[in-house]
């Protein structure tokens, strides 16, 4: 999101946001720095994979949405993105 688009519903993204610093502020409370150890393994994979996928998304033209679809059924696409959905945090 960019300062010069705002969303449509402004009370909508403030309460999200909220929300979700609210969970952040929860989960340093609870853990502190005992998970800082996972960075060093966690962010050179994070950036690998959006490397990949801007790479295939600037060759192919489509996201990696589009690209499972033409090589996989209808459910194994519906299977993944469902998963994807529930694993988000707020």
């Amino acid at each position: 999101m960019t300062l010069s688009n705002p969303p449509e519903n402004k009370a909508f993204h403030l309460t999200s946001v909220f929300f979700r610093w609210r969970t952040y502020a929860q989960t340093g409370a609870q853990f502190g720095y005992a998970t800082t150890w996972t960075m060093p393994y966690c962010y050179p994979l994070m950036a690998a994979v959006q490397i990949i996928s801007a790479r295939l998304g600037r060759t192919t033209g489509r996201g990696i949405a589009g690209n499972i679809r033409s090589y996989y059924p209808a459910s194994i696409v519906y299977s993944c993105v469902s998963k994807g959905f529930r694993s988000r945090p707020s």
